[in-house]
C-alpha cells in the first residue's frame, strides 16, 4: 500500500464515482452509448490526464467532489424524482462540505452553488435542505472536530509552505535511493 501506484489507483477509483454517475446521468438523458463510450476514450487517453492524477494530495479529491458536485447539480435539476430522496439530499451536502473544506479556495464553488440552489425555485423548498445540513455539517467539523484534533491555521506569512510539495517530491527521492546534489540540499535546508 506504501507506494505511488496505489495512490494512483485509489486516485483513479476515486475518479470513476462521479464520472460513472455522469455518463449514466447523459444515457438517461438520451445521449447514445456510443457518445458515452467515445468521451471516456477521449478522457482516458489525454496525455496530462494520468499525470492529473497525480498531483498534490488534495488535488485530486477536490477536483472529484467538483465533478460529482456538477453533477448533483444536473440530476437535481433533471431528475425530479432525486429533489425528496433523504440519501440524495445527504450526498449533496456531504458534497458541498467536501467541496467547502476540503481547500481553501473551496469556499468559493461552494458559495456559488448554494446561491444556485436558492435562485431555483421550481426546485422548491426541500433544496434548503441539503444547504442546512451542509452548513450543519462544517460547523460541526469546523468547530468541535478541529478544536478536538488541535487543528492549527496555516500561518499569512506562508513560511515556505508554498514549496512543501518539491520538498516533498525531492525528498522522496533520495529516501528512495536517489542522489541529490550539495546545491540542492543547500535549497532544502534553506527551506
Amino acid at each position: 500500500w506504501d507506494s505511488t501506484y496505489m495512490i494512483v489507483l485509489a486516485q483513479t477509483v476515486v475518479f470513476l464515482w462521479p464520472w460513472c454517475r455522469l455518463c449514466g446521468l447523459l444515457y438517461k438523458k438520451g445521449m447514445r452509448p456510443t457518445g458515452i463510450i467515445l468521451a471516456t476514450i477521449f478522457i482516458a487517453a489525454i496525455p496530462s490526464t494520468p499525470v492529473l492524477l497525480c498531483t498534490i494530495w488534495k488535488d485530486v479529491p477536490y477536483g472529484c467532489l467538483l465533478l460529482l458536485l456538477t453533477v448533483l447539480a444536473m440530476e437535481y435539476t433533471e431528475l425530479p424524482e432525486k429533489r425528496k430522496n433523504p440519501l440524495f439530499l445527504l450526498e449533496v451536502a456531504v458534497t458541498l462540505t467536501g467541496v467547502a473544506l476540503i481547500r481553501a479556495n473551496g469556499i468559493v464553488p461552494f458559495v456559488m452553488m448554494i446561491a444556485a440552489i436558492a435562485a431555483i425555485k421550481k426546485l422548491g423548498r426541500m433544496r434548503f435542505v441539503a444547504v442546512a445540513l451542509s452548513a450543519l455539517l462544517i460547523g460541526v467539523i469546523v468547530g468541535p472536530v478541529y478544536r478536538y484534533i488541535d487543528v492549527q491555521p496555516v500561518a499569512e506569512d506562508n513560511s515556505g509552505g508554498a514549496y512543501i510539495g518539491l520538498v516533498h517530491d525531492i525528498l522522496g527521492v533520495y529516501h528512495s535511493g536517489g542522489t541529490i546534489s550539495q546545491n540542492t540540499m543547500a535549497l532544502l535546508e534553506e527551506v
